[in-house]
C-alpha cells in the first residue's frame, strides 16, 4: 500500500531528475571533459540534502553509513561517488538510480586525461540524446538551433534535420518566436539561468505546454557562446491540475460536507460544506483523526463501517449521528468510498456527509400526524356507528308506521294523505341509504390497501353484467377494452368501476340507445383509464363540485342517487397514488378519467385518511 512517505520520495526523485541532471550536463558541457568535481559535488549536496563526495583513484570513502556508486570507464573503475547520510532512508530507490546514472556520466570525462574534444562531444551527445526532456542548444549570436535531442523531435513532431540551422521565427508563430527569443536574450545578457514555469508551443500535434530552463554557456573570458535549453512537457500535468482545480471548486461549492482521510483515519481534506456542518475550520481539523467527529456511543459503529469498506470496497449510505465542534450532535447520512492511486492501491477514504436534521424532523411530524389521523379515524368510526345506530331506529319507525297507516287506514285516507305518507316513506328510505353510503365511505377510507396485479377488464365487465341483470329492460351497449392491467387493491378498484359504470348507466337512462365505453390510453408515459358515456353530461363550470360528499349537479327527481359515489371513487384513487377527473358538456355525455401510481410502495398506499 502506498503511503505518504513513498509518495513524497517519488515526488522528490522527480524533482532531483529535473534539478540535478540539467546542471550536471551544463557543468560537463562548460568544462568540455574537464568536469569541476567540486561543482558537481556541491550541486548534488544541495539537491539531495546529504553529503556527496567524489573519490578518485585509490582513495576510499570515509568510514560511516554511506551509499557508494563506482565511477567506471568501460571495465575500469576510476573512482567512487560516495553519499554519506545519517539515515539510509533519506535517499529513495529512485534517487539511487539517479546517482548511479550520475556516476556513469562522470566516468568518461574523469578517465580521459588527454581530454579529447571529439570524445567529449560524443559523450555529451549521448547524454543529451537519452535525457527524456527536450534539450536544445542555440548559438549565442543568431539564436539558431545547433543541437536537438530525440525527445525534442518527438515533442515538436519535426525531424532534427529540419530544425538545425533554423531560428524560432522559422518554426513558430511570430508571437511565440518573439517570446522565446526575449527569454533567450535575457539569459545570455544576464549570464544567468532563466526559468519559465509555463510557456505554450505549437507543435505538429497541436499546442503543448512546457516548463523550460535556459542556461548560458560561456567561453573562458565569460562571453556567451551558446544557450542550453531544457524543456519538460507539462501538458498532461497542467490538464490534471486544471481538472483538480475544477474538482476542488465543485467540492467546495457543495452544500454537503466532503471529507477525505488517510487509510488510518487522519483527515486530509475539508470543504466549506464540512466547515458549515461541523463548525471546524480546515486548519483546525486537518491532521486530526476522524473520530473527533464521532460521539463515543457511535465509535464502534464507525470502526465497523470503515472495516467493512476496506474489506469489501463498498458500503451503502447509512444514517447515523455525528458531533459538531460545539458538542451538539447532528443527524447525518454518510456515503463512503475508497480512494485509489494509479497503481490501484488504497491511499485514502472519501466521505460525503449530509445533514438530515430537517428530514428527521419532517419524518417525526409525519409519524405524529399519522398517529393523530389514526386516532381521529377511530373516533370517527365509533361516532359513525353510534350515529348510524341512533338514526336507523327512528327511520325504521317512521317508515314502518307510515306503511302501517297506508295499509290499515287506507279507506279513511284521501289521495292527498296517501301521497304525503308515500313521500315520508321515500325520504326515510333515502335517508337510510345516505347513512349506509356514509358508513361504507368511512370503512373504505380506513381499510388497508392490498397491492397486487389486477385485471381491470374483468372487473369492469363484471360491474356491467351486474347492471344489466338489475335492469334487463334497458338497451345499453357496453364496450370494455381487453387486456387492461394494473397494480392495486382489487376490492377497492371494483368499487371504483361499480360507481363509475353505475353513474354512466344512470345518466344514460333517457337515451334511446345508451353507450358506455371502458378503455385506456397512454399520456406522457402514464396510463389513463377512461369510462365514457353518451348520457346527460354536465356543465364544466360546476366540475369542482363533482367529487364532494352530497354534491349533486342534477336533482334527485331527475336522477336518483346519494351524492357519495364519486367522493368514494376519488378517495380510492388517491389512496392508489393516482388522480381522477372528468370532462363533459351538457347533453353530450361525460368521460371520467383516472390514473394509478405504478411505482408507489405498499407502505405509501396503506396510510388511512380521515
Amino acid at each position: 500500500m502506498a503511503d505518504e512517505g513513498t509518495t513524497h520520495a517519488a515526488l522528490h526523485s522527480m524533482h532531483l531528475r529535473w534539478q540535478v541532471l540539467p546542471d550536471v550536463v551544463r557543468i560537463l558541457w562548460e568544462t568540455r571533459g574537464q568536469a569541476t568535481l567540486a561543482a558537481v559535488e556541491a550541486r548534488l549536496r544541495e539537491a539531495l540534502g546529504v553529503t556527496c563526495t567524489i573519490h578518485l583513484g585509490a582513495s576510499t570513502p570515509a568510514a560511516g553509513p554511506h551509499l557508494a556508486f563506482p565511477i567506471r570507464s568501460g571495465d575500469q573503475t576510476v573512482g567512487m561517488l560516495s553519499v554519506e547520510a545519517s539515515d539510509a532512508h533519506t535517499v529513495s530507490e529512485s534517487d539511487r538510480a539517479l546517482l548511479a546514472s550520475v556516476a556513469d556520466i562522470l566516468g568518461v570525462p574523469l578517465s580521459q586525461p588527454e581530454r579529447d574534444s571529439d570524445h567529449a562531444d560524443k559523450f555529451l551527445d549521448a547524454i543529451i540524446e537519452n535525457i527524456p526532456d527536450m534539450i536544445f542548444v542555440k548559438d549565442a549570436a543568431g539564436l539558431a538551433f545547433k543541437k536537438f535531442n530525440r525527445a525534442g523531435e518527438r515533442l515538436l513532431g519535426v525531424a532534427r534535420e529540419a530544425l538545425i540551422g533554423k531560428n524560432d521565427y522559422d518554426l513558430f508563430p511570430p508571437e511565440q518566436a518573439k517570446f522565446f527569443q526575449e527569454k533567450d536574450r535575457n539569459t545570455l545578457n544576464g549570464k544567468t539561468m532563466v526559468e519559465i514555469d509555463e510557456e505554450p508551443i505549437e507543435t505538429a500535434t497541436g499546442r503543448r505546454w512546457l516548463h523550460t530552463k535556459k542556461v548560458p554557456v560561456l567561453d573562458v573570458d565569460g562571453s556567451p557562446l551558446y544557450l542550453l535549453g531544457i524543456s519538460e512537457d507539462i501538458t498532461e500535468k497542467k490538464a490534471d491540475e486544471e481538472a483538480l482545480r475544477r474538482l476542488a471548486a465543485l467540492v467546495d461549492s457543495s452544500s454537503d460536507a466532503i471529507v477525505s482521510t488517510s487509510p488510518d483515519g487522519q483527515i486530509t481534506t475539508w470543504n466549506l460544506g464540512a466547515e458549515k456542518l461541523f463548525g471546524f475550520r480546515a486548519e483546525e481539523i486537518i491532521g486530526k483523526h476522524i473520530s473527533a467527529l464521532v460521539p463515543p456511543s457511535r465509535l464502534a459503529e464507525s470502526r465497523a463501517v470503515t472495516q467493512r469498506l476496506k474489506s469489501t470496497g463498498a458500503v451503502v449510505p447509512y444514517e447515523t449521528v455525528r458531533r459538531r465542534k460545539d458538542g451538539r450532535e447532528v443527524d447525518v447520512s454518510i456515503s463512503s468510498s475508497l480512494i485509489h492511486d494509479r497503481a490501484g492501491e488504497v491511499i485514502g477514504i472519501s466521505k460525503i456527509v449530509r445533514d438530515i436534521t430537517e428530514l428527521k424532523r419532517a419524518e417525526l411530524a409525519v409519524v405524529r400526524a399519522r398517529d393523530v389521523a389514526e386516532a381521529a379515524n377511530r373516533e370517527l368510526e365509533s361516532f359513525s356507528y353510534s350515529v348510524a345506530h341512533d338514526l336507523r331506529a327512528p327511520l325504521r319507525a317512521i317508515d314502518g308506521f307510515s306503511q302501517a297507516l297506508l295499509e290499515d287506514c287506507a279507506e279513511v285516507l284521501n289521495p292527498e294523505g296517501r301521497d304525503h305518507l308515500d313521500r315520508v316513506r321515500k325520504n326515510a328510505q333515502h335517508m337510510a341509504q345516505l347513512i349506509d353510503a356514509l358508513l361504507a365511505l368511512s370503512r373504505m377510507t380506513r381499510s388497508e390497501v392490498e397491492r397486487a396485479p389486477v385485471d381491470l377488464s374483468a372487473i369492469a365487465q363484471s360491474a356491467a353484467d351486474t347492471l344489466k341483470r338489475a335492469s334487463p329492460q334497458r338497451k345499453v351497449e357496453v364496450t370494455v377494452q381487453e387486456g387492461l392491467q394494473a397494480t392495486g387493491d382489487a376490492r377497492l378498484l371494483s368499487i371504483v368501476f361499480t360507481n363509475l359504470l353505475g353513474n354512466a348507466w344512470k345518466f344514460t337512462a333517457k337515451q334511446p340507445v345508451a353507450r358506455i365505453d371502458v378503455s385506456c390510453v397512454e399520456d406522457n408515459g402514464r396510463h389513463v383509464y377512461r369510462v365514457r358515456d353518451n348520457g346527460a353530461g354536465f356543465d364544466m363550470a360546476f366540475a369542482g363540485k363533482l367529487f364532494g360528499v352530497f354534491q349533486r349537479l342534477h336533482p334527485v327527481a331527475e336522477f336518483e342517487g346519494t351524492g357519495v359515489g364519486l367522493a368514494t371513487v376519488q378517495r380510492i384513487i388517491r389512496r392508489h397514488g393516482g388522480e381522477v377527473w372528468a370532462q363533459s358538456s351538457l347533453g353530450d355525455g361525460a368521460t371520467f378519467c383516472f390514473t394509478l401510481s405504478e411505482t408507489q410502495s405498499p407502505s405509501e398506499m396503506t396510510s388511512p385518511q380521515p
